[in-house]
């Protein structure tokens, strides 16, 4: 399920009105009050996060301790937002 919702999320982005500034590093900081968008889509399509990100591998999520062999490392769960995150995050979540 998780593989195919990484690939096909239901909801591909989310976006929130910053609530206090945001340092995305020394040099640029987006104020209080600004819109923010986050594409889940790109986050779940990025070899930053993914391996042979554009393929289908459910085995990307069996835990190291868990996995007899692959070929492909196992997956951050902190990389998956099929169901968004924190307080806004889906309530359905748990029934998927």
């Amino acid at each position: 399920l998780m593989e195919a919702l990484r690939i096909y999320p239901v909801a591909t982005a989310t976006a929130r009105m910053l609530e206090r500034p945001l340092a995305l590093d020394d040099d640029v900081t987006i104020p209080k009050g600004y819109h923010v968008g986050v594409s889940f889509w790109l986050i779940h399509r990025s070899e930053r996060y993914f391996q042979d990100a554009l393929s289908f591998r459910p085995d990307r999520w069996i835990p190291n301790d868990d996995r007899r062999s692959s070929a492909i490392p196992a997956a951050d769960p902190d990389t998956f937002f099929a169901f968004s995150g924190g307080a806004r995050k889906c309530p359905g979540q748990n029934l998927a």
